[in-house]
């Protein structure tokens, strides 16, 4: 067996694509300005979505060689850094890339996150759609040692046991495995290594000339896929279908031919816009699933910074009133209540709930009121925190978030 690749191409293309790569980056640096979001004080936001797009292109598409696998943590959905495409902050994203003509295997020994999840993109974002397809794998039907060990076949003929089908003509299968953690302070994350089985030779670690160009191509048309579906149009498209300030139950797993997301995720998006001395007070009955969580974004569904501020909240986080509600609160300013959702200074921008296995489905329910009025729109069981006390909570928050990154 030979997975060689043609070792061609004439430098001269490789200086034609550089150019073309420039032109066609210019030209989105200028589709992103000429976004009516790009205010005079929504430039910096714009930019820092520019910038990181073009990073996380370089780590997703250049980087990866299924030739020479690993899992990749970081790079790309890391709430605190990458936060394009709005990453969760309960979340842990690995991804890998598997060339379909080899054999792998996956070892490692389960955490205890409280949800795994493992799926299978025959693509990436930027291939002709018609040719990605999403298999999810049930992680907890997968067979464990009884410390958690596992180990997982990857190849494009079926294998027994725990097995992952990759498709033969796909030379960057990616295999996603996500962890959300409701227990900051005490779950733990999974371990998770790729090795080739295959008695194959390997070539060479730098892509050649005609992998380069057309790595190049494909991260223009990366980064224009998560803009044109993954960014402001998600706030655009809910307040063109609800208006402002009101839940939307979320079609984008459809719409996006399940790689918007996770498989077997319910999605509700709102399109938060806070008046002036005014507050968005969210009220739900309990989903009673097996996860879910609030997170807040900008205008650009870029993640709002998760561990100096309280920017998202889920299910084990969130206190419940005493009639068994969830009530939070979305606010510029700290109103004292403990389940306040921090903005970052964002006055517009969009708060998603994601439930995974919910046994009720509800779509919250909304209220705006000033922010004098907060105490009397809230039941008499809230709880409420002061200043210390909130300084407190942040604290444990930031060393748990940033304990699971090792940052």
């Amino acid at each position: 067996m030979s997975v060689s690749s043609d070792k061609g191409g004439n430098p001269g293309d490789l200086s034609r694509a550089w150019g073309e790569f420039r032109e066609q980056t210019e030209a989105l640096r200028k589709k992103i300005f000429a976004h009516p979001y790009a205010e005079r004080d929504d430039e910096p936001r714009a930019m820092y979505l520019f910038e990181q797009m073009q990073a996380i292109a370089f780590n997703r598409i250049i980087a990866p060689r299924g030739n020479y696998p690993r899992f990749y943590l970081s790079g790309m959905w890391e709430p605190m850094t990458y936060t394009m495409g709005g990453a969760s902050s309960d979340m842990m994203h690995r991804q890998a890339f598997l060339d379909g003509r080899r054999r792998y295997r996956i070892v490692g020994r389960r955490g205890t996150a409280s949800l795994q999840m493992l799926q299978l993109m025959t693509g990436y974002w930027g291939d002709p759609p018609d040719g990605i397809t999403v298999r999810s794998y049930a992680f907890d039907e997968f067979e464990f040692a009884p410390d958690g060990a596992f180990m997982i076949t990857a190849s494009a003929s079926p294998m027994p046991g725990n097995h992952v089908l990759l498709d033969p003509d796909c030379r960057h299968n990616c295999l996603m495995f996500r962890e959300l953690f409701s227990d900051w302070e005490n779950e733990t994350l999974s371990s998770a290594h790729v090795e080739i089985v295959d008695d194959v030779a390997h070539e060479p670690v730098m892509p050649t000339v005609d992998e380069t160009v057309e790595g190049l191509r494909r991260c223009i048309r990366f980064m224009n896929v998560f803009f044109d579906e993954f960014g402001p149009s998600m706030i655009e498209d809910t307040i063109r279908r609800a208006g402002v300030n009101r839940f939307l139950e979320s079609d984008i797993m459809q719409r996006t031919g399940n790689t918007g997301g996770s498989v077997g995720t319910a999605y509700y998006f709102l399109a938060y816009e806070l008046p002036d001395d005014g507050v968005v007070i969210v009220e739900m009955e309990d989903p009673q699933a097996r996860y879910w969580s609030f997170q807040l974004t900008d205008r650009w569904h870029q993640t709002c910074e998760p561990a100096w501020h309280q920017s998202s909240l889920n299910s084990r986080q969130i206190i419940r009133d005493d009639d068994g509600k969830c009530r939070i609160v979305l606010s510029l300013t700290d109103p004292g209540v403990a389940n306040w959702l921090d903005p970052v200074s964002n006055r517009r921008g969009l708060l998603e709930m994601r439930v995974v296995d919910g046994r009720n489905a509800v779509t919250p329910h909304t209220v705006v009121t000033r922010s004098a009025s907060l105490r009397s729109a809230l039941p008499k069981s809230t709880c409420w925190v002061n200043a210390e006390r909130r300084k407190e909570l942040m604290s444990v928050r930031r060393h748990a978030l940033l304990r699971r990154w090792n940052a």
